[in-house]
Formats: structure tokens, sequence, C-alpha cells
């Protein structure tokens, strides 16, 4: 009985959410207000720029500014069957807090007849929470209608509203357009409509053209016809910065400092109550710390990342307005503004100057070339002033971190926005000194039939060891040794471990070291008459980005910031011999080192690898080609023995050829990520 009054229950408070949600959606004719487009349907793309099955032949999107409504007709015509299933369902996502969706139009067209298929009972709404796999809620709906009877060749005609700005950001507006298409697109116009007191301006990239503008009384009409569009393609392994596609920012924000002071009232100018509990707490810190500014800093920024988890409720406004440090407090969750706010709020209660920091976690330098906008921040963290005009940036969405506040690690975000009174301009963050892992891998080789063994020393220092630190609180250490051990198999498969693995934690210095022993029965692998025997430098060569597929042009990719040292020491069981000779290449964007030794039975390869930015430049790109095939070339070596020919040892030019695609796969599935947690604040 009772799981039937629950069941009742479930479907009655499904039943009012359906309801709710669907007040939200209606069907109404177009628009009055629309601006007049004269498209050419006759046209037809070449069948080369054809992706899913359908071409666009129509995409019309027009935003009306003062009345906060955005719309779009599309007509898509489908060529084949992929068209059939994917260009079969009309799919709106938006915010029901402050948005509704009107549909005017859905119908196919077949024979130049048409078929409506738009009627209220085939709409359907759900709650589609995208990004609920990070810990945040936004309440996000998703209107759709799935088309009946669809078949190939017919052209499927959708418009529809969506009206309702975020009234976060007041009565300012906004936004980046995109000219681009991820298939053959034949008419494209876009208009934005504005009252003629109202002032954009505009920023254009990658040759894009600007609007044909046009004011009649007291409104202003911006208008793009079939201006240059671009199929959206991947160009191979390039920053997230970096952009090829036509676009235009459009913005009503003259200057950064208009920006903050949008930030400023969003977060109530840090003016907010704490309940006793709080100040308790701020008092305990205090005395802990003795007086000392940094060490109070360090005791709050522990608690506000380790004991206030991450959890982001960004329904409505809340999507960039903060919740009250008191109730983040008091609820022990937050995203990342509301943990940037309670932070900063302690501090400044403390009587230091710490302030809510606005960034990009992919444009990162690159705004400096944006236009002022609260739009182009998708990240906060704070910065803490050390002397005028000098501050230390933290991440209070990190967990787990360690040392001293002056070496707390923070990622590479490029440039803040500081929300603090008199701020005109972003202001650079200087990603941490101290942050780096040195892998010491050592052999004792034994004869052929005779068990060989593999210590492996691994230390990280800084923000390696706080990503250490965070994958042993998230993993247990029975999976990591079983990660560890399939790295280590994808080369030599009858390895076994040893031991039990060996943590040394000193939060103090934030440093870890794990030492790990393995057994390898067999090593030696019997090829074309001898016995052989390969190392690789792996850590080094995962971190390496291969030019091969990059589009002309464009920059290469390079992890930043990355400061490895990987050794490789070999133990034979009688002496060696070893040809290999020193490379040294250094450059703006990185330092590589490799130093071969040989003592007797010893070998000893030492590699190290340090990125001083994000990316290598197109102008660099041919002498990188050439250093990526010397530092590829001394990365992989083979030793071998025979019985005619004694010993011998080579060096691979390309470390691939010797592993499967399974090793490969197992290579970037285990090797990358074996300690490093992806982390949450890429997207907060």
């Amino acid at each position: 009985m009772l799981r039937k009054l629950f069941l009742i229950s479930l479907f009655a408070s499904c039943l009012c959410v359906c309801v709710r949600a669907a007040e939200k959606v209606s069907i109404t004719a177009m628009p009055t207000w629309l601006y007049k487009t004269n498209p050419s349907l006759d046209k037809k793309p070449e069948a080369r720029d054809i992706s899913n099955g359908y071409y666009l032949e129509l995409m019309d999107e027009q935003v009306n500014i003062p009345l906060q409504t955005e719309y779009t007709h599309l007509i898509r015509h489908i060529v084949n069957e992929s068209g059939v299933e994917n260009a079969s369902e009309v799919s709106v996502s938006f915010s029901p807090e402050y948005q509704k969706v009107i549909f005017h139009k859905v119908a196919v067209w077949r024979d130049g007849k048409m078929i409506n298929q738009l009627t209220q009972g085939a709409i359907q709404v759900v709650q589609e929470e995208t990004a609920s796999a990070s810990l945040q809620y936004n309440g996000t709906k998703r209107a759709f209608i799935i088309l009946k009877d669809v078949r190939k060749d017919d052209r499927v005609e959708v418009s529809y509203s969506v009206t309702g700005f975020n009234p976060v950001f007041g009565s300012r507006f906004d936004n980046s357009y995109y000219f681009t298409s991820s298939t053959a697109l034949c008419n494209y116009f876009l208009t934005l409509i504005a009252p003629a007191s109202t002032k954009l301006n505009f920023k254009y990239f990658n040759q894009a053209v600007a609007p044909t503008q046009i004011t009649e009384g007291a409104t202003t009409v911006y208008h793009w016809n079939n201006p240059a569009t671009k199929l959206w393609e991947s160009e191979g392994d390039i920053p997230d910065w970096y952009i090829t596609v036509p676009y235009v920012s459009v913005t009503e924000y003259g200057n950064w400092n208009e920006v903050v002071r949008w930030g400023l009232k969003t977060f109530n100018n840090y003016q907010y109550t704490f309940s006793p509990a709080l100040n308790a707490k701020i008092t305990d810190w205090y005395k802990q710390a003795k007086g000392y500014n940094d060490d109070f800093a360090s005791l709050a920024l522990r608690f506000v990342q380790d004991q206030v988890r991450y959890l982001g409720l960004e329904i409505g406004e809340n999507s960039h307005k903060p919740h009250a440090p008191e109730d983040v407090f008091k609820n022990r969750f937050g995203d990342c503004k509301d943990k940037s706010l309670l932070y900063s709020s302690i501090l400044q209660k403390a009587g230091m100057k710490a302030y809510v920091a606005l960034v990009n976690t992919s444009m990162r330098n690159k705004l400096l070339d944006a236009t002022p906008a609260p739009g182009h921040f998708d990240h906060a963290i704070v910065a803490i002033e050390r002397s005028a005009g000098t501050y230390i940036f933290v991440d209070p969405t990190y967990t787990h971190q360690g040392g001293a506040l002056i070496n707390t690690y923070v990622p590479a975000y490029g440039q803040a926005l500081i929300l603090r009174d008199g701020i005109n301009a972003l202001t650079a963050i200087e990603p941490s000194e101290v942050s780096a892992s040195r892998i010491t891998e050592t052999f004792w080789v034994s004869k052929k039939g005779e068990k060989s063994n593999l210590e492996v020393e691994c230390e990280y220092k800084g923000g390696m060891a706080d990503d250490v630190r965070s994958s042993f609180a998230e993993n247990s250490i029975r999976d990591l040794e079983k990660s560890s051990l399939q790295y280590y198999a994808s080369t030599y498969e009858s390895i076994l471990q040893d031991k039990n693995w060996q943590i040394k934690d000193d939060s103090d210095a934030n440093s870890v070291s794990v030492t790990k022993t393995y057994a390898i029965p067999t090593i030696w692998k019997s090829e074309s008459g001898a016995d052989k025997f390969s190392v690789l430098g792996r850590r080094i060569y995962e971190q390496l980005p291969n030019p091969k597929g990059l589009a002309k042009g464009a920059p290469l990719a390079l992890s930043y910031p990355v400061d490895i040292t990987n050794t490789i020491a070999i133990n034979f069981y009688e002496d060696w011999a070893l040809d290999a000779n020193e490379l040294h290449i250094k450059n703006d964007a990185f330092e590589f080192d490799f130093n071969p030794e040989i003592i007797g039975s010893r070998v000893v390869l030492t590699y190290h690898l340090k990125t001083f930015k994000d990316h290598i430049s197109p102008e660099a790109l041919d002498k990188y080609k050439e250093d990526y095939k010397k530092m590829v070339d001394n990365l992989e070596y083979e030793f071998s023995y025979d019985n005619g020919n004694g010993k011998t040892q080579l060096r691979k030019s390309d470390p691939t050829k010797s592993l499967s695609n399974k090793q490969m796969a197992m290579m970037l599935v285990i090797g990358v990520g074996i300690f490093l947690t992806i982390r949450h604040f890429l997207n907060k």
C-alpha cells in the first residue's frame, strides 16, 4: 500500500512538473515585428559539403532586444536515410524561470504540399540538466516534437521564438554570433533589432563582415544578408581558444569597468551578514594562525575547498548570481562563484584584501581580444592582494591542496577580471611555479628465462601533488594499483605487482611520493632469431603533441604548465654498449633534454620536458616538426641479444609502431590519467 501511495504521489509530482512546463510552451502566429528576408530556396549546395544526411535551405535568426525575444526559422532538406533519422526531431532548450517557447510552424513539405505537424499534443517537455554530470543543476528544460512519417527528399520547416533574457544581466545585452554550420547552409540571415538610443559595440573576428544598419524612427536594425559562413570541422590538436570560423561579438558594455560594476552589483558589493557559527569559525582560525594572515588564509582556504563540497544550483539568476556566503557555509555546498564569494568574504572579514575574480577556462589569454561583457566568463576564483596592484590567485573549487598560501597551485587561466572598485582592465594570472613530477623507472634485467624486476619511484610536487592527492581520495588504492599494472602490461605482458604501493604525503611541503615494485617473469621477447627488450619514455611521449593532421596556419596545443622528468635506469646482468647522444632543445614554448649515460652494465636514459605556454605558434611549426622527430627518435630504445651478433641496441624512430592499437588506447586511457584527476573546474 505504501508503495502504491508513493507511486501515486510520484506520478502527481511528475504531472505537476509537466503541467508547469507546458505553460511555458505555446503555439501562436508569426511575430509581426520580423524583418523581411528574401531567401533563394532553389539554391543547391555541393554534395561534398552535406553532413548528417541533410542540408539547411534556410537559417534565419532574429533578435528583438527590447522585446527580449529570439526568433528562429529554418528549413532542413533531407537527402538520404541518415537525414531522415537526424532531421526528424524539433528540439528547443530553455530556462523556464525566465523563458518561454512559442512554436509558430512545424511542417513537412512533400511534393509541394505542406503536412502540418504542429499541435499542442505533439509537444513534449522534459527536464534536461545537461550539466548534472559536473554537479551543476541549471533547471534547463527541452521542448521537442517527434515528427511522423518523414521520408527522403522531404523538407522540414520549423519556426519558433524563445522569449526572455536572463534577468541577472539586467537590461544590458551581449552575445556572440558564429557564422558556421555543421552541414551545408544555403541561405543565412542574422538580424538584431534595438532601440536607436542603444549603443551596441561590435567586434569582428576571422573576416566576419559588418551588418547593414538601418534606422527608422526609434528603432535600429542590424542585418546580415548571407554573410560568408564556414563549415565547422576538426582542425587537429589545436588550443581551446583557437577559433577559425568568422564571428562577431556584440555588447552594450563600453569597457571592463562597466562589467566590474555589474559584477559588484551581482555579488552585492560583498555586503553580507555572518552567523555566530561562521564568526566563531573565523575567530578560531585566527587563533590558530596566531595573527599571521597567510596562515589564516590557508586555514580558511582548506575549509572552503575540502569541507564545502562542489554543487551548483544554477537555476535562473543563479547562473551568475551567487548564493549568500552564510547559506553556502550552512549548507556546506556551492559552485565556483559561491565558494569564491564565501572565501573572499571570510578574508575581508579578517581585514585582508580579497576579491572574486572572473576567468574563462578556454579563452584564457585570448580574453584580451574580447569585447567587454560578463558573458565571456565561465569560472570564478579569488584574488588576494599582496601589495598595491599585485595579487596571488587561488581556486576554492580545488580540493586536497597542500603547501604554503604563496605556493598554492592555480591553473594557467590566463586573464582575470577582479571584481573590485577601480578595476578597469584584465589582470594576468601567473601560473604556479611549483608543479612538477619526477618518474624514475629502474629495471633489473636478468638473462632470458630468469625473473626481472622493475621499481617505479614517483615524486610529485605542487599542483601535481594536489592532483595525486585528489586521485587517492576519489579512487581506491587497489584500483589505482590495477590501472598502473595494466599500464605497464601494455609493454611487458607478464608483469606482476610485487608489493603494495608505498605512499608518503607531506602536505606542508605539498609533495607526494609513490614507490611501486613489479616482477617481470619474461622480459625478453624472441623475435627474428634474437631476444629483445625495449624501454620507452612514455611520460614524455604522452605530453608531446603530434603535429600530423594539424590544419594549415593553426597553432598546436601544448599542455601547460608541464614539468616532467622521466628517468629510465636499466641494470643488465653484464656490461652493455650504448650508441646515443645528448639532445637539448629550447624555444619560447618548451624545453626538452635527453641525457644518456652508461656505466658498465648500467644504462641510464634521462628525459626532461618543461612547457612555457599552451601552444606552438604556426610560425614555429616547421621547426617543431623537425624537433618532434628528433625527440621521438630518442624516446624508445630496443636492446637485443643473439648468439650470432651478440649484443645490440637500436633506437626506434616511432614508438607507436611497437605498440598495438590496444596498447596505444591503454596508454591514452591509463597512462595519461592514472594519477591525474579530471577536474570539475573546467565546467565551473
